[in-house]
């Protein structure tokens, strides 16, 4: 029972405790901001010193054990308000004015160790690495580690910590034995707080601290800091197809960039280029237009301001590949500009791509024979394909029967994704692609009959008439791309005419008829 019991108020000493504790403000330290926070007992309403009540920046702990001094403070420790006042008359009175001294006893207490502890955070505009705090300390009896993030200093600081070689009774509450030092981190990165936690050791009756803290705070020098971001309306274009940039020139500094020269020449690939600018925050544009490569001095560009500029052009013809277009900022000479967020030297740029894409289309075509007479049956196969690097939708196929051709029928069939507009139709060829994707083709077959008439070549041309800024492969002009087939055409065989007997001469006819003279005379003896 007596277990239970002394278990249960233990348990309620420790809820009491951490009820008592309070959060005592963290310092965003600025460039700008009063050194004198960091002092106990300073009251930042009147710019002077506290005299009673509770301070709001240091924070204390209740009495600890004597113990050696520990590398980094005890996770154990829980830190309390931190009362203001001057408790001994054996203490100096504070010699600065605008600091008191502070402690978490309100009248007498024990020999022991005590903790005090303030914590901040540096403002972006601060350098770290360059922050330091220069702090009078002094305490009843003595100041024994001073912690900086948990990392013990008197290693660095051994003729000044622990005050009196850790005896509890040394006199460090007069003006002549304070503990001066000076703290230069290693700081935490802007926004990640800090703390600098002092361990003192006090005798019996009274405990106190009292801190003057002359921090400096080292900031960069006012100065523009430029932001140039630009993006492209699209990541390809054919030829003839309109492009749009989006520029924005921002100041994220601590000075104003006024007169700033924006630039965005017009790279080969674009031309018929305009323009337009809007301010935003407090900045003024040189202009709200105009035509060509944009060229623009900003009139005013404040801190934490921007302006936007939309660049408009057209793609331009050629073969196809990247247009890189580029975009820079200059801040006037001696403003201290920089580029951000690299920190360069200006002009700060940003750079855009679109790549420059076309459909390249080619077309062949071939006749089932060489030749056919009048009546014969005459077939085609034409071929349209897209060898570019941008479809070729809506391409036009046309393949009109020229004289001496007719009862024209067609069928088509695509591959590779192509989609013809139909599928078959009688007379003159003539469809739409629905679709002629990059690598894709359509096949056409086109069936006919050799008309009479004359002989002679029956020529016909197939045309491929593909959308705006495509080519026809091979060549690289521009449409229409065509393909011809020749047959030729036949008569009728003639048949051959009768052969003459051919007639006798004189001496034949005279021979011919002793002959027969002689014959006719035998075959009448024989009849006797």
């Amino acid at each position: 029972m007596k277990n239970k019991t002394r278990n249960a108020l233990a348990g309620c000493m420790l809820m009491m405790a951490a009820m008592g504790a309070q959060a005592a403000n963290v310092l965003q330290i600025g460039c700008n901001t009063n050194t004198k926070l960091f002092n106990t007992g300073f009251d930042a309403v009147s710019g002077g010193k506290l005299t009673t009540g509770i301070d709001p920046t240091w924070e204390a702990t209740d009495i600890q054990a004597a113990a050696a001094i520990p590398s980094t403070p005890p996770a154990s420790l829980v830190f309390h308000d931190a009362h203001v006042g001057r408790l001994a008359g054996a203490w100096n009175l504070s010699p600065y004015g605008a600091s008191e001294w502070i402690s978490r006893e309100t009248s007498t207490s024990a020999t022991g160790v005590w903790y005090y502890r303030v914590r901040f955070a540096l403002q972006p505009t601060v350098i770290a690495t360059s922050f330091s705090l220069g702090m009078d300390f002094m305490a009843d009896n003595s100041v024994a580690e001073i912690y900086v993030n948990g990392v013990r200093q008197s290693p660095a600081m051994p003729t000044v910590l622990p005050q009196g070689g850790g005896a509890y009774n040394y006199p460090g509450f007069k003006v002549g034995s304070r503990a001066a030092v000076t703290l230069t981190g290693p700081w935490n990165p802007a926004g990640v707080e800090n703390s600098i936690v002092v361990r003192i050791h006090s005798g019996a009756p009274y405990e106190g601290f009292l801190a003057e803290v002359q921090p400096n705070a080292v900031c960069p020098p006012a100065q523009p800091q430029i932001v140039v971001t630009k993006t492209a309306s699209v990541t390809s274009a054919v030829p003839t197809a309109p492009v749009s940039y989006t520029i924005t020139v921002a100041n994220g500094g601590t000075a104003a960039a006024n007169g700033t020269v924006v630039s965005d020449p017009l790279p080969a690939g674009l031309s018929n280029a305009s323009w337009t600018c809007s301010g935003a925050n407090g900045a003024t544009c040189g202009a709200p237009s105009g035509t060509g490569s944009l060229l623009d001095t900003i009139a005013a560009l404040p801190v934490d301001s921007s302006v936007t500029y939309t660049v408009s052009a057209t793609m331009g013809a050629g073969a196809a590949g990247p247009v890189v277009n580029r975009a820079s900022a200059t801040p006037p000479a001696g403003s201290n500009s920089l580029c951000a967020p690299a920190g360069t030297a200006p002009p700060c740029v940003a750079d855009a791509a679109v790549q420059r894409v076309q459909a390249e289309v080619v077309v062949d075509k071939t006749a089932s024979v060489s030749s056919a007479m009048p009546g014969e049956p005459v077939s085609y196969v034409i071929n349209v394909a897209n060898n570019g690097t941008a479809p070729a939708d809506g391409t036009v196929i046309s393949d009109p029967l020229p004289a001496g051709l007719s009862n024209a029928s067609w069928t088509c069939s695509g591959s590779n994704g192509a989609v013809c507009g139909a599928a078959s139709a009688t007379g003159n060829l003539q469809d739409t692609a629905t679709a002629l994707p990059v690598g894709g083709a359509l096949s056409y077959v086109v069936n006919a009959t050799m008309g009479a008439g004359a002989a002679g070549a029956v020529v016909n041309s197939a045309s491929a008439t593909p959308p705006a800024g495509s080519v026809c492969a091979a060549t690289g002009t521009p449409p229409p791309c065509v393909a011809n087939a020749s047959v030729q055409r036949t008569l009728l065989p003639v048949p051959p005419s009768a052969q003459a007997v051919p007639a006798l001469g004189e001496w034949a006819l005279a021979c011919l008829a002793l002959v027969l003279s002689l014959v006719a005379g035998w075959r009448m003896r024989r009849m006797q």
